[in-house]
């Protein structure tokens, strides 16, 4: 009986242990999860910050300069500087609250609103951007108005270029050094959508830039020919060129929203390291997908080898003190309890390999932000 209570005691014990020790864990990682979200973030939220002020600057002057000398053009790339502007306001919104913690509403924490904020960008230009464009260039060129200053409206052109290559500046210099960080090509970094917002930033005001050649070259003929035609056909042409950028942001966000795998190389990976530790006999299901930016989700059944994890435990224990005991025994019920009770030390060793094994994986992956093992 006093054997059955301490035994009783000692698994107690233990699982109290376990659960100390994992929330501890689950406290550490969502600690070091907010921390390096706000790191990476900081260059992000400049980077915005700079697109926004330049959009804003660029929405008074080119409003400014539609009122007074008309040009359908000009009113496209006042709508384009106004929806750039709006999208900015949003994605801030998206990347603070995506910094918030993991709750038992969203265990995964909420990094996916930055996609989310981004595919409402997308939604504002394709309707809004693409919309109004169309809608005046159709009125325009119903009901043609005189047309004013050529100077006035290619020197706010002009200004506009200046200011909008900031931004991009900004962009491209920060895509560039995450992507170095990463391994990647600028490409690779811009096609996998890891950060969405700069991507925006990077379509918009490369979109911007191109809108700006379009409204001072149709605008230009205009003003030669004496026609309304070419500034109808370059208010048009803007919006196509919204209508792009639109198109570019939905199907990048919408990829990684609907839960997108990681690269198969770094899949294939993932899964040979699992196969090569010394506690797994089988690896089967494996599942890695990303859940927003650069972190992902992995899953896998995996089959441990028990002669693998008996050594392991063995490797803890006297054994010649175990073999004296076992010659001691006088009868069955002896052995039986000895058994209970180290098998359940064994099965105790096989909690700690698998923790040992996610973090193994976490340390050579570090996109990884939750794991799944479950044991055959």
């Amino acid at each position: 009986m006093r054997e059955q209570l301490r035994r009783e005691e000692d698994a107690k014990r233990r699982s109290t242990w376990w659960k100390a020790l994992r929330v501890e864990n689950e406290d550490r990682e969502s600690t070091e999860q907010s921390e390096r979200i706000n790191k990476e973030i900081a260059g992000v939220r400049k980077t915005i910050g700079c697109a926004f002020l330049a959009n804003f600057i660029c929405l008074v002057m080119k409003t400014r300069i539609w009122i007074l000398h008309g040009s359908s053009s000009m009113f496209a790339e006042a709508v384009h500087s106004f929806v750039d502007t709006l999208n900015q306001g949003i994605m801030y919104y998206g990347i603070v609250k995506s910094t918030k913690k993991p709750d038992t509403l969203h265990p995964y924490g909420y990094v996916t609103l930055k996609h989310v904020s981004a595919l409402f960008s997308g939604a504002s230009i394709f309707f809004i951007g693409v919309g109004l464009s169309w809608y005046h260039a159709f009125q325009v060129y119903l009901n043609p108005e005189p047309f004013g200053c050529l100077s006035s409206v290619l020197m706010s052109l002009f200004c506009s270029f200046g200011l909008e290559i900031c931004p991009l500046v900004a962009a491209c210099t920060e895509i560039r050094s995450r992507a170095k960080d990463s391994n990647m090509t600028f490409r690779e970094y811009v096609k996998s959508g890891i950060e969405p917002n700069l991507n925006v930033v990077l379509w918009e005001d490369t979109a911007a830039i191109a809108g700006l050649g379009i409204a001072a070259s149709c605008i230009t003929a205009s003003h030669y020919f004496a026609s309304p035609l070419p500034d109808v056909f370059g208010s048009i042409m803007i919006g196509g060129l919204l209508g792009q950028v639109a198109n570019l942001i939905l199907k990048a966000n919408v990829k990684i929203l609907t839960g997108v795998s990681v690269p198969n190389k770094r899949s294939y990976e993932m899964t040979q390291l699992l196969e090569s530790d010394r506690c797994v006999s089988t690896v089967h299901d494996v599942k890695a997908i990303r859940i927003g930016g650069n972190e992902a989700k992995f899953k896998a059944e995996i089959g441990i080898d028990g002669r693998e994890i008996t050594r392991e435990y063995l490797q803890s224990q006297d054994l010649d003190a175990l073999y004296k005991q076992i010659q001691s025994f006088e009868s069955p019920q002896e052995l039986e309890e000895f058994i209970l009770e180290h098998g359940e030390h064994v099965i105790d060793m096989i909690g700690e390999q698998v923790n040992r094994i996610e973090d193994r994986l976490k340390k050579e992956f570090p996109e990884i932000r939750h794991i799944d093992l479950e044991v055959n």
